[in-house]
């Protein structure tokens, strides 16, 4: 007798779904990012730290933030930004201690400061620090003296710059802009999935340089965010 063959039916080949890409991070800070700054070097701004010169003007932007005693109880700030050419208004600037500079190849910085130690520069020069420097260098246009921080506060709290004329200065002087090849970042994050809620969270952290100088943090939970304080009074 005759014989039907066997009935098949046709089935869909197995399709494995494309893993999703990692996102573009900000390699200071871990988050993301619209613009791939992965080769880019940033840059590193000294900030004047005393009263008297306070406020300061776009340090909000920094994504790291490095804070040491330069003499007695003052402190003197140095800025990381990975987007300087979208920098507002940053100052004042202020003078190089030798110990930044190993901050600042930690991150194959571009250093940006306003005349600095003898110490400093000694250091600059053996170690080919690439620096913009707003008293001992001739960059037009690069840096500029805020009249009212000059009347107000002084002449020497009243350097300032901005995020074009960064970019100009950096393009003037040459200085590289990629990071040197094979470079190991001093930062590492984990994702964000990975990171575990204490039970008791710090809500206020005091840091003490000296007697006279202790800043403090607040944790703002709507925001997320800690919220810093320097000085008495203020």
């Amino acid at each position: 007798p005759e014989t039907m063959p066997p009935e098949t039916t046709e089935t869909e080949p197995e399709t494995t779904a494309e893993p999703e890409p990692d996102p573009i991070v900000n390699p200071l800070t871990g988050e993301k990012s619209d613009i791939d700054f992965e080769s880019r070097r940033p840059v590193a701004i000294m900030i004047n730290n005393i009263k008297e010169a306070t406020p300061q003007e776009g340090i909000s932007y920094a994504d790291v933030m490095y804070e040491c005693i330069v003499e007695g109880s003052y402190t003197r700030l140095m800025m990381l930004v990975m987007d300087y050419e979208n920098l507002p208004v940053v100052g004042s600037v202020r003078s190089s201690r030798e110990y930044y500079l190993d901050f600042a190849a930690n991150h194959d910085a571009i250093y940006i400061h306003a005349g600095g130690s003898d110490q400093a520069y000694t250091e600059m020069a053996q170690r080919k620090v690439d620096h913009l420097d707003g008293v001992n260098m001739y960059i037009p246009g690069m840096f500029y003296r805020d009249s009212w921080r000059q009347q107000n506060m002084g002449f020497e709290h009243s350097l300032m710059t901005d995020g074009k004329k960064i970019a100009a200065g950096i393009e003037y002087v040459k200085c590289r802009t990629e990071l040197v090849d094979n470079f190991d970042s001093p930062l590492d994050f984990v994702k964000p999935e990975a990171v575990i809620t204490p039970k008791n969270p710090g809500t206020y952290l005091q840091v003490t340089y000296h007697a006279g100088h202790k800043p403090y943090f607040k944790y703002n939970a709507d925001e997320g965010v800690y919220y810093r304080w320097q000085f008495k009074g203020d």
